[in-house]
């Protein structure tokens, strides 16, 4: 029973950390017990029945944001290869980051008017009505482009180019056109893909300040991996406040008691030499 016991121990201890990311571990060590806890020919009566009921808990464990899960490991250096999960379940995780990003991009102003209503079109969201007010809003602006023409009676003469265009404009290198968010992103998911993983011990915050070239997937990765796995770190803080606030200290302001707490769970020994 202890052996059966001690993947668990280490599963708990791992999400409890605080100075490494542990929601993007959730998904992948989910995998992994569910492996772990399979059902052997050698195993005892009482150890098959545990792991059964073990199963069966996992299986029951995360499904309402198992995709969540999923985004916060695929935004991992660590596990951005996600073997944990098939091929084609991949593809679809990436999907939706690339989704996400366009969505993010939207609440922050990046997308003007035009871009949002592609966006919009490109999406999952966009229905049959938008389809057909589109058809009908661009029979409009045909219509009224006909009129303009007619009340003209004549097509507009060709404009002329300038001096410097005449001379210089074959030297001049044409501007690209501008990319929308969705396909930087995608451009940034396939450079990130491609891209060599990071070790199991390796510093994941201080990765994703170096991908100085992927901003709109580093924005987000920030948004996942800021997240704590389980409630152990607010605990600790509760802790650390029980140790400050005691009966020989009962005068403490609370912007004091605050300040020490900030300075507890945050200042390093290297802070101070």
């Amino acid at each position: 029973m202890v052996k059966l016991m001690s993947p668990l121990k280490l599963a708990t201890k791992l999400l409890s950390e605080e100075k490494t990311p542990t929601l993007s571990i959730v998904a992948p060590m989910l995998a992994k017990l569910r492996s772990d806890f399979g059902s052997k020919h050698s195993d005892l009566s009482v150890i098959g029945k545990m792991k059964d009921q073990f199963r069966n808990y996992f299986d029951s464990c995360y499904n309402y944001i198992q995709d969540f899960l999923d985004n916060a490991s695929a935004l991992d250096p660590r596990f951005k290869e996600l073997n944990f999960v098939d091929n084609t379940a991949k593809d679809v995780i990436f999907l939706r980051i690339a989704e996400e990003v366009e969505d993010m991009a939207r609440a922050d102003g990046m997308l003007d008017d035009g871009q949002a209503a592609d966006a919009e079109g490109d999406g999952r969201r966009h229905g049959e009505e938008d389809a057909e007010a589109e058809e009908e809003f661009e029979e409009e602006e045909n219509e009224v482009q006909e009129m303009e023409e007619e009340e003209r009676g004549e097509p507009e003469p060709p404009k002329k180019k300038s001096a410097l265009d005449l001379l210089l404009g074959t030297f001049l290198t044409p501007r690209a056109p501008e990319k929308t968010i969705r396909e930087r992103a995608k451009e940034e998911i396939s450079k990130y893909r491609g891209r060599d993983g990071l070790g199991v011990n390796g510093d994941v915050l201080q990765w994703w300040k170096d991908q100085v070239d992927l901003p709109l997937l580093s924005k987000l990765a920030r948004s996942y991996l800021s997240i704590p796995a389980t409630s152990v770190p607010s605990e600790r803080v509760f802790s650390t406040a029980g140790d400050i606030i005691t009966a020989e200290r009962s005068r403490l302001l609370p912007e004091h008691v605050d300040q020490l707490i900030f300075l507890k769970k945050n200042l390093k020994k290297s802070h101070m030499k």
